[in-house]
Formats: C-alpha cells, structure tokens, sequence
C-alpha cells in the first residue's frame, strides 16, 4: 500500500478543535455525530487503539475528520469524512499511497450501454468500502481522534483506528474494485453470461445494467445479488423507470441518479440540470479564475 517503508505521520492535527467547537452549537448535529462513531465502533469497522505509543506497524497517521451535515435527508443528517490529502510540513497520506491500476470502465462507456437497454435499472453495494478489512500492521495509518463521552464538560480524547477500508484514501477504490472483482470472476465457470454482465456493469460500488424485457430486468437483477451477496456483499437500492424490485410499478418519483447524473423516471431521459451552474455564474466576476472554476463544473467527466 505504502511507496516507501517511511512515511511522514507527525502531523497532529489542529481540525478537530474547529470540528467540536461547530458541533457544540448544535447538540442534536453532535449526537448524530457520536452515534456515527460508536455504531462504527460496535460493528468492528472502528476499534479503540487501546495504548496510542505503540503501533502493530511502522506507520502512524491521524486523519483529520470533518462532518457533511445534510439537511435534506430524513434519518442520517450527518457524514463523518476523513481528510486524507490534508499535510502540516510532510506529506499527506495520500501523497505516501500507491493509488493501484484503474479499474473497469469509464462513466461514458457505462452510460452508452445504459442508454442502449430498453428497459435500465440502477442499484449500489451496501457499504462496499467498509466490509473489506485493512491489513492489521496497516491499521495505525488510519488513526483518528475522538471523545469517550460526549455528556461530560471536559472531554476524554480517545484514540481510534480504521479496521476497514476507508473512503477517501487514495488506494480505496483500487481495494475495492479488485475485491470485488476477484470474488466475482470465482463464478465465471458455473455463471459464465451472468458474470461477464456483472463485470461490465459495476463502477466501483454502482452496477448500471438493463436488459430488453421487465422480466429480464427483475432476473438480472436477483442474478446479481446472489452472486454478490455469496461474498458478504449486499446489493440494494434497485432502481428502474418501469418497475420496482418487487414488480410493482415504480414508486421512485421523478428524479434519480445515474452515476452523478440526473435521470428522470418518467420519460426515462438523462437530464443536465444547469440552472444551479448558471445562478453560481451570475453572482462571480467574470474574471478568469472564476471562468475556468465555472467550465470545469460542466465539463463532462469520462
């Protein structure tokens, strides 16, 4: 994982003052924070690193994390994101990864065999990244610090560490595309056709698939699933513009999302929604960093 068997990891850092500060002024946000914490914690995707001066390994780095309050879901309102790009005088950890080969296809290449299907369905893997486990002697790169107990007035920091692969670091979507991949190919000989479509439709922990009847579409889908669920993986959030997973018609609404990118149900078309880009444009200068900072959000990716 590492490109070298040193790895600058003094770096302290000074965001998780800023970090508690913000979530005091909200106590509800900072609830929602911890209970994060702790279910991650109880599920053995965290673990406690019981003494902080020694290490399993040769490698000791602390994550800045940060939150991502959404307001427009209902139940989780808060994500815990880890800054693994952030560096003090050395280099961040990020900088210290090998990142793997590229994996599998790209966006545009998925999205044209999307298009191509008379009937398309969407659907994700249940927290793909947080069921691959991280090579224990690893573990201490991907440090983090936290309160024991959020009720008392002076906080007890206690240091914890990633036991799972974490999204945001660099190698991520490498370990989890090759995981994937290699359980997946153990069925190529007994499910030849059904592996090769898997193959082809997954990006990263999104399969983008179709097929020419709504049966079909409901076949692949269970197909799917089973091959991935052999392996701990749970496939979900079965999205199509003709039907639900249970074969009713679709109770989706209008509008979802096709790897970043709007699809309406009901008329089965891709939309580009450029209103948000437009109203950002008129309040800027038209000066050229606020130009280029305005192309690149509708430049295509692929």
């Amino acid at each position: 994982m590492f490109t070298s068997s040193t790895v600058t990891c003094a770096f302290y850092f000074r965001e998780r003052v800023p970090l508690m500060k913000c979530l005091k002024h909200d106590p509800k946000l900072l609830v929602e924070y911890d209970r994060v914490i702790q279910d991650q914690v109880n599920n053995g995707i965290v673990e406690v690193v019981e003494n902080p001066k020694e290490a399993d390994g040769d490698k000791i780095h602390y994550l800045p994390p940060y939150a991502v309050i959404r307001q427009d879901k209902e139940t989780t309102k808060v994500r815990v994101v880890y800054d693994a790009s952030a560096k003090d005088k050395g280099p961040s950890l990020n900088e210290c990864l090998h990142v793997g080969p590229k994996f599998g296809q790209g966006i545009f290449e998925l999205l044209l065999r999307f298009r191509m299907h008379a009937h398309a369905f969407t659907a994700d893997v249940e927290k793909a990244f947080l069921i691959i486990a991280i090579e224990k002697s690893d573990r201490d790169a991907l440090r983090f610090l936290w309160v024991r107990d959020i009720s008392k007035t002076n906080y007890e920091v206690v240091v914890l560490r990633f036991a799972r692969v974490t999204f945001g670091v660099a190698p991520s979507p490498f370990l989890l595309n090759a995981t994937l991949r290699y359980h997946i190919e153990c069925y190529r000989e007994t499910h030849p056709v059904i592996v090769e479509k898997l193959v082809r439709s997954m990006y990263i922990d999104d399969v983008v698939s179709g097929a020419r009847t709504v049966e079909e579409v409901l076949k692949l889908f269970e197909d799917f699933k089973l091959i991935l669920k052999e392996d701990g993986f749970n496939l979900r959030k079965f999205v199509s513009s003709q039907i639900d997973a249970d074969n009713t018609p679709n109770s989706s609404g209008e509008l979802s999302k096709v790897l970043g990118i709007n699809w309406n149900l009901s008329t089965d078309e891709i939309v580009m929604d450029l209103k948000p880009i437009v109203d950002g444009a008129n309040i800027f200068n038209p000066t050229k960093r606020h130009i280029v900072s305005i192309v690149s959000k509708v430049q295509y990716r692929h």
